[in-house]
């Protein structure tokens, strides 16, 4: 039996690269539980070698057993610690430790280039183009400035997916999961990124014509207020009929509630007038589309106060498509002439919800289109009290309006009064990660002079405003006309 053969020399890295060798592992590597497992026990177990007092703050290494369900967040998360007292050991003053520490690089790097070196094999036969290799350098004798902890936002993401799959609207889950992200951003403190820098005219990007402007980067209100316009131009042959019986419509609306909770025939009877599109009324795919890319990019805007609600409205949006669906199969038309109050009392025919009565209010499913449009309509009208906050403090004097005092009163107005006190004090405490005033203008007007970022801002923010209030009011309405008004706290 022949002797195999020595393995090629591994070129170190740049001693202050050793954490990125350590996630290269990770993110290039086999892709296998028991590969990942074995090369991160290797990278302890050296730990423990170099330094017994750094490995015994680490927490006990898991058993494979426990790592089939969670592996990638949890090898992950390892080895984020392990490359952070990989740094914290390179930058002491102590040469006998040099060898050492190149040695634990070199093991790192070696499962990752074995790896490369047979996928590139393998690529090569299939025509595919193998992945980057690991870059070589010559290894610095000094040691190296201590490397940044990377955030890790692992807690946030993991209370995320539990509001997603095990909760919905009204489920004691959800303030449980709000108040691990909230604490864990708290714990951190804000992370604001850069603001983005659209691509001006002669720049070269990435699917882009030379000279054309990424007009989502200039202004993400302007992009939002033109995706609303759209859906409320299909309102306007209704809209001042609306506006003219709205106050009669509150005041009939609990003796009319009586009058159709008697009896189901005059419901279904009402039902094939009601499930065509007609016209003034609001299509569901196009207002979903305009939520989903208008916005919760605004939203998306205000950084880590407003990041929970736009995953939780992603879930709705998720929930939604998937009720227009059954909606569409049972009434036998196309999605793209489902309109909201269609939807709605399609629900109500296949008895998936509690309606309300003058006494008590409806009691939603929760994985219907019904739940969905009430917390999506409730987080547009948030919003939009958010934007009139805005500008009725600029309008009042005030030179830097405090965002975390606006957050606070249009929560106040539109949200409170859905919201148990766990909810509430949650919302209070991650209002604090609320952006400066010039930091949100920097973010919506990224294209525009610092002198000009408030004029645009504010004409966007009417804009906005102007578009929306009116689909607000015709989901309440649609709402209202079913019996499906749900002013439970959660």
């Amino acid at each position: 039996m022949t002797a195999k053969p020595p393995p090629p020399p591994v070129r170190f890295l740049r001693l202050e690269s050793a954490e990125d060798c350590v996630f290269y592992v990770f993110a290039h590597g086999e892709r296998t539980l028991r590969a990942r497992y074995s090369a991160l026990r290797a990278l302890h177990l050296e730990l423990r070698r170099l330094d017994p007092a750094a490995a015994r703050r680490l927490p006990p290494f898991p058993p494979r057993l426990l790592l089939r369900h969670a592996a990638p967040h949890l090898l992950l998360h390892r080895a984020s610690l392990l490359s952070r007292y990989l740094s914290a050991l390179l930058c002491r003053d102590d040469a006998a430790r040099l060898p050492a520490v190149q040695q634990l690089c070199a093991a790192s790097a070696a499962p990752a280039a074995a790896a490369r070196r047979r996928r590139a094999s393998s690529c090569g036969e299939r025509g595919r183009m193998p992945s980057p290799p690991l870059p070589s350098a010559a290894i610095s004798s000094s040691p190296p400035p201590p490397l940044p902890p990377r955030p890790f936002a692992l807690h946030e993401a993991l209370c995320v997916l539990l509001a997603l799959l095990l909760g919905g609207a009204s489920s004691p889950i959800v303030p449980l999961c709000y108040c691990i992200g909230c604490v864990h951003a708290l714990l951190l403190g804000p992370r604001e990124a850069p603001p983005p820098r659209g691509k001006r005219r002669g720049e070269e990007g990435e699917g882009e014509a030379d000279g054309e402007v990424d007009e989502a980067a200039v202004n993400v209100l302007d992009e939002a207020s033109a995706r609303l316009e759209q859906v409320a131009d299909e309102l306007l042959p209704r809209a001042s009929e609306e506006e003219g019986e709205g106050e009669a419509e509150e005041g009939e609306g609990e003796g009319e509630g009586e009058g159709e909770g008697e009896g189901e025939g005059g419901g279904e009877g009402e039902g094939e007038e009601q499930l065509t599109l007609k016209e003034g009324e609001l299509r569901l795919l196009q207002l979903l589309d305009a939520i989903e890319h208008g916005t919760l990019k605004v939203l998306a805007t205000l950084g880590p106060a407003t990041s929970l609600a736009v995953r939780v409205d992603k879930g709705n949006l998720r929930k939604a498509h998937d009720a227009a669906g059954v909606a569409a199969a049972a009434l036998g038309v196309p999605l793209e002439d489902l309109s909201v109050r269609s939807v709605l009392h399609a629900e109500v025919r296949a008895k998936l919800h509690e309606q309300s009565s003058s006494e008590q209010s409806a009691v939603l499913h929760e994985q219907s289109a019904a739940i969905a449009l009430t917390w999506m309509c409730r987080s547009l009208h948030f919003t939009v009290e958010l934007l009139r906050q805005i500008e009725a403090q600029r309008a009042a004097g005030a030179h830097e309006p405090a965002l975390v005092d606006i957050f606070r009163r249009a929560y106040s107005r539109v949200l409170e009064s859905y919201h148990r006190l766990p909810l509430r004090s949650i919302f209070y405490a991650s209002s604090r990660q609320a952006p400066t005033y010039l930091r949100l203008l920097e973010t919506l007007a990224p294209m525009h002079s610092p002198a000009e970022q408030e004029e645009v801002v504010l004409a966007a923010s009417r804009r906005f405003i102007k578009a929306a209030m009116p689909i607000v009011r015709k989901i309440q309405a649609d709402l209202k006309s079913a019996r499906l008004t749900d002013t439970r706290r959660v």
